[in-house]
């Protein structure tokens, strides 16, 4: 059987990320809603989601791109 991820831990373990935050492999909390500019975890090509509204977005990221991000108060879970 695998670990699991509670909410707990993800709370505890969160941290403040801005865009052009790099090698962070974790969900993030989207804080003021906007658009995201990605790389999801284990590619190398970004990917822009629009209007992301706020609370978890539950995509493992290894980026958040300056250019395409309008969202803000942004929070890396474990």
């Amino acid at each position: 059987m695998g670990s699991f991820i509670t909410s707990h831990d993800i709370v505890t373990n969160a941290s403040t990320v801005i865009a052009g935050d790099t090698g962070l492999q974790h969900i993030i909390y989207v804080g003021v809603s906007g658009d995201l500019e990605v790389v999801p975890y284990g590619q190398t090509g970004s990917v822009t989601f629009t209007a992301v509204p706020v609370g978890w977005f539950q995509v493992l990221v290894s980026e958040i791109k300056v250019a395409g991000t309008t969202a803000t108060n942004l929070i890396k879970g474990q």
